[in-house]
């Protein structure tokens, strides 16, 4: 195997050079993109003539994409946000494409400025690509004006690609690839070659149209990707890839303007999208008539919920606005609390926070190390405990930032790992109040401060990570919250003969809420309809009877219950 350092890209002087060059490099997926992106890096300081420079572009595409498909397979279920580790292989394969692009790009510029070659030339860069790929010249099935609109669409398929990885991998795209993808949809739509099809041995989408490849992304941001399971995501971006070429679309300077025939789509401050998707509603009516006949592995019912999800959201005509446009949360409270799961007492402090007491009072002492023991720190911590249902548990919580959505969502930027936001998973926030600068207490007093800062309740709806200025590292994460109405408290249920009591959250009903009755979240399995149990709020016990279980999520049950005058099993 050859080392990188053998692989030189000064030896790469023209097509027939590259090939021998490309055949040379690594096994390993890794090494085979930082071989290219110098090899990249080269191309940018050399000047040869455009159809060889497409030639070698077309080698380079071939050999540049399966090593980025295989250096990103590791990823598929790694839990979000990204680890250092991975996020270096998602960022290399970025920067790596981005490269390609660039080039492609290049190539399009000179290919508008330079006039064409004569036929000898061409055959001579034909004979150099390899099995497979697109020949930019000398093929008789392709005209001339296609000839030299081939690197617009090969810079506008990486672009897509581009978008297409961010979205799986639930990143937000940062604004220069929105502008950059707006300014090549521009310049293929200028050629007129919207719906001829491009010869292309690694499609992204099905048929390959300078369309296809502009829509398909657009379709990927609609169908709203950080919010599904991997499952939901993948069979979404198949349907994409399947009906990108019949939607038609228009690129937009500035503003989202109004559409009668679809969405329109505010991408960046500089650039918005008008897609005309009347047709979607009959495609995937067609689509639902295959399904059966195609052998699918998914179920039925989940694959109609898709089509059926699907079909809103892309034949729909709400504006879908750019990070830039969210506003906070509230007026006065852009910054605030949040903890994920339910309540519980015996949990250590949070970021920021030291809660009294407990192990920070039980550490070791001077010549009595014996008697130090995990035992003796856990039962010295465990005698602090707050009562059940008399404590604040936001007062070790998170700080972070919050913002609201068109859609009324909030949203929450967070710049810690851990714990991580599970998909569908139980939240609790708390808007500004005394508690957002850290100040809290778990004591009996703690009712005042939330009476103050009422804390909310809601469900994790989708997790979206940040990236820095070029992708060169994770800056964070959005999680988007679907709030329910109401105002929680911790309290604590005691299941029939128990001695002790579980922790769980009460959600109080507000004048004017529907429904307007109390409810509560518990731990899976915790509550049975029909069963009964204690429930203590604030030092103050009442019997309860379950009534039914409303929600279930990833980590919690919501049910609901009633005041019952007698305790038993």
């Amino acid at each position: 195997m050859p080392r990188l350092a053998e692989l030189d890209p000064a030896a790469v002087t023209g097509p027939e050079a590259l090939q021998a060059w490309l055949a040379a490099l690594p096994e390993d997926a890794a090494e085979r993109l930082t071989s290219i992106g110098r090899l990249l890096v080269r191309f940018g300081h050399r000047e040869s003539h455009v159809d060889d420079f497409v030639a070698m572009l077309e080698q380079v595409r071939l050999v540049l994409l399966p090593a980025v498909d295989e250096c990103l397979a590791p990823l598929e279920g790694r839990q979000i946000p990204y680890g250092a580790d991975a996020w270096r292989c998602l960022s290399d394969a970025l920067t790596t494409m981005r490269a390609l692009r660039t080039m492609y790009r290049r190539a399009a510029s000179r290919m508008a400025r330079e006039q064409a070659p004569a036929g000898a030339a061409a055959a001579a860069s034909a004979s150099a690509a390899p099995a497979g790929a697109a020949s930019p010249r000398g093929d008789p099935a392709v005209d001339e004006p296609a000839r030299r609109a081939l690197p617009l669409i090969r810079a506008l398929d990486l672009q897509a690609r581009i978008l297409a990885t961010l979205s799986l991998h639930r990143v937000e795209p940062l604004a220069e690839d929105w502008d950059e993808f707006c300014a090549l949809g521009r310049h293929a739509r200028a050629t007129g070659l919207l719906d001829a099809q491009v010869p292309d041995a690694l499609p992204l989408v099905r048929p390959v149209t300078a369309r296809a490849l502009f829509v398909h992304p657009l379709l990927l941001r609609l169908a709203g990707l950080p919010e599904r399971s991997r499952d939901d995501a993948a069979a979404a971006v198949r349907v994409a890839s399947r009906v990108a070429a019949q939607i038609g679309f228009r690129v937009d300077a500035g503003a989202a303007k109004p559409n009668q025939w679809g969405p329109s789509i505010a991408l960046t401050e500089s650039w918005s999208v008008r897609l005309d998707t009347h047709r979607i509603p009959r495609i995937l009516a067609r689509r639902r008539e295959l399904a059966p006949a195609g052998g699918a592995v998914r179920p039925a019912d989940a694959a109609e919920a898709l089509l059926a999800d699907l079909e809103r959201r892309w034949a729909g005509s709400a504006d879908a606005a750019p990070a830039a446009a969210l506003a906070p949360a509230q007026d006065r409270a852009a910054y605030g609390l949040l903890r994920f799961g339910l309540p519980r007492r015996s949990e250590p402090g949070g970021p920021g926070a030291q809660p009294p007491g407990g192990r920070a009072q039980a550490g070791y002492e001077f010549g009595r190390w014996e008697r130090n023991t995990i035992v003796r720190l856990s039962m010295a911590a465990g005698g602090d405990a707050p009562e059940p249902g008399s404590f604040d548990p936001l007062a070790v919580a998170e700080p972070a930032r919050f913002l609201r959505d068109p859609s009324g969502r909030i949203l929450v930027e967070r710049s810690l790992m851990l714990p991580p936001a599970q998909l569908g998973g139980l939240v609790a926030l708390r808007f500004g109040g005394p508690a957002a600068s850290g100040a809290g207490s778990r004591g009996p007093g703690a009712g005042a401060a939330a009476a103050e800062a009422p804390t909310r309740l809601g469900s994790v709806h989708s997790v979206e990570q940040l990236a820095a200025p070029g992708y060169e590292r994770i800056r964070g994460h959005r999680v988007a919250v679907a709030l329910w109405p109401g105002r929680a408290l911790a309290v604590g249920l005691r299941l029939g003969a128990a001695r002790f009591f579980d922790d769980a959250w009460l959600i109080r009903a507000e004048p004017g809420d529907a429904p307007a009755r109390d409810t509560l979240v518990t731990a899976p399995g915790l509550a049975a309809a029909g069963g009964r149990a204690v429930l203590r709020e604030q030092g103050h016990d009442r019997p309860i009877r379950f009534t039914a279980v409303l929600e279930t999520g990833a980590g919690f049950e919501r049910v609901g219950f009633a005041v019952d005058d007698v305790v038993g099993n």
